[in-house]
């Protein structure tokens, strides 16, 4: 997904990608463009407890 991101910027495209808050994914996205953190709730998990917020990325 981030080399298709990097081909489309210098054309023109405006684009949003949100993914995971991993180290992994912040380092995919480090070069080239604007990583913001957000907390994002979730109703859905495979446990009743793992539900509520998360920690998620907005990659422009």
């Amino acid at each position: 997904m981030p080399d298709v991101a990097l081909e489309l910027k210098p054309r023109g495209v405006h684009l949003v990608i949100s993914n995971s808050a991993t180290p992994a994914t912040v380092d995919l996205y480090a070069g080239g463009f604007e990583v913001r953190r957000v907390i994002a709730p979730r109703a859905v998990a495979a446990k009743g407890l793992g539900r509520g917020r998360v920690e998620e990325l907005i990659i422009t």
